[in-house]
């Protein structure tokens, strides 16, 4: 099983990083072609960057916006309901974390624990019917990479606490009741957590690596780097429900509970 998520991850990446490099080329081509001014700060998207392309600018993106149409309509799965991500909980979080440690455990060949997302990865909603490979982009548009971390009971009671302090996250096979901003209760798998247990966490290298203020995970004493990216995890899941006639969906079960 592991051998078969290698190789569809080299694939994968490999056509990204060709797709990426010609993308550059077209890229250094127009900034050596013309004087080109970059400015950074914030604006806001309207009507003003409607305007048509033109020059070497169009030429580009006319010859390569069909390809990319093309692939991004393709149709992927089917969803049984509408899925939106908000937290404590949701459906979409609580899809994306149970399909998440699905897979991680598939590719350990064994059981994970728990699985751990942030709710900023989660940039759109699951849309009710098809689902096509566009709108997997838009629901997970970052090119995060899921590991597997093996890491101390005691390390994720100081996460499980600063969640309850600062604000939810969605994870899977988790129970957390939280009063007056404090975990009153942790239980993993149905078992209460325990400190000194070593858990096996699916999550991102973007988490392990501080992002949302989860660098604590960096205490993990093993990482297993799968090389897939969460959303193409998730385009593998989906998929193979797609092909067996199946629908996704997810349903709402109390995994946090603020009293």
């Amino acid at each position: 099983m592991m051998q078969k998520y290698a190789i569809f991850a080299k694939i994968k990446i490999m056509t990204k990083r060709i797709f990426f490099f010609v993308l550059f080329c077209a890229l250094f081509v127009v900034a050596r072609g013309q004087q080109m001014e970059i400015k950074t700060g914030y604006y806001t998207m309207d009507e003003r960057y409607d305007a048509p392309l033109s020059g070497i600018v169009k030429t580009v993106m006319d010859k390569y916006k069909p390809q990319v149409d093309e692939r991004t309509a393709k149709i992927i799965g089917e969803s049984a309901m509408k899925m939106e991500a908000t937290v404590p909980e949701s459906l979409l979080t609580n899809f994306s974390t149970d399909v998440l440690l699905k897979k991680g455990s598939e590719y350990l060949g064994e059981a994970a624990d728990l699985s751990i997302l942030n709710i900023g990865g989660i940039r759109a909603a699951m849309p009710e019917g098809e689902v096509t490979l566009g709108a997997l982009f838009e629901i997970y548009p970052f090119d995060n990479i899921v590991e597997i971390l093996y890491i101390k009971g005691a390390y994720l009671k100081e996460l499980f606490d600063d969640f309850a302090e600062k604000g939810m996250q969605p994870m899977g096979n988790v129970v957390l009741k939280v009063r007056n901003n404090k975990i009153e209760a942790a239980l993993i798998g149905g078992a209460p957590l325990d400190e000194t247990t070593i858990y096996k966490v699916v999550t991102l290298n973007y988490l392990r690596k501080g992002g949302d203020d989860m660098g604590i995970l960096d205490n993990a004493e093993k990482i297993v780097n799968t090389r897939w990216q969460l959303r193409d995890m998730m385009e593998d899941y989906i998929s193979d429900k797609y092909n067996r006639g199946e629908k996704i969906g997810a349903a709402l079960d109390n995994r946090v509970i603020i009293y």
